[in-house]
Order: structure tokens, then sequence, then C-alpha cells
């Protein structure tokens, strides 16, 4: 079952050109984290349970997927969502790390 999805990368920050993949981020009640690609479209997939873990940690895209805008999510999930902080620190490091 889904219980959050949300366009990723270029196209959510704007910054999409005509020919830029489709990133998707989904999270799923269930399963291991998975990568597809399949001509124009990037799907990464995420468990509940990992999706937790990666927001806890600070991971960006974990966090970009969970404060996006566009984001459609399962409402009985929302309360959990909306509550969900990273730890400062961690995400501190983890974005710095991206943008050196």
């Amino acid at each position: 079952m889904i219980l959050l999805k949300t366009i990723h990368g270029s196209r959510l920050s704007g910054l999409a050109r005509p020919d830029s993949d489709w990133d998707w981020y989904t999270v799923t009640d269930q399963g291991k984290a998975r990568q597809t690609i399949q001509g124009d479209q990037d799907n990464i997939v995420v468990g509940l349970d990992e999706f937790l873990l990666r927001v806890g940690l600070g991971e960006p895209q974990a966090l970009i997927a969970l404060w996006s805008p566009l984001a459609e999510m399962d409402c009985r999930y929302a309360p959990l969502f909306t509550s969900l902080r990273p730890d400062r620190m961690s995400a501190t490091r983890k974005f710095q790390a991206r943008l050196g």
C-alpha cells in the first residue's frame, strides 16, 4: 500500500529542463528500499520502517520527500508524517556534505 508519493528531483525543485527525467519517491507500508529506472522514469520505493530511519538520520532524499508540497499521502498516516523530525546534527552534516 502506498503511504506517501511525491515527484522528486529537478521537477520538484523547479530546475527541470525539457529533457529531464521524472523522479518519484514512494513510501509503502512494507518492503526494502529499491530504485528502478525505466525510460525517463526514476523511481525510489522505500518501506515505512526504513523511511522512518532515514528521516530520523536526516537523509536528504527522505526529508525532501517528507516535506514536499506536492506529496500525496494516505490520510491515516498524515499525523505520523507531520510529526516526524530529523536529528538536527545528522541532517546538517548530510546536507552540508551534499553541498560541499
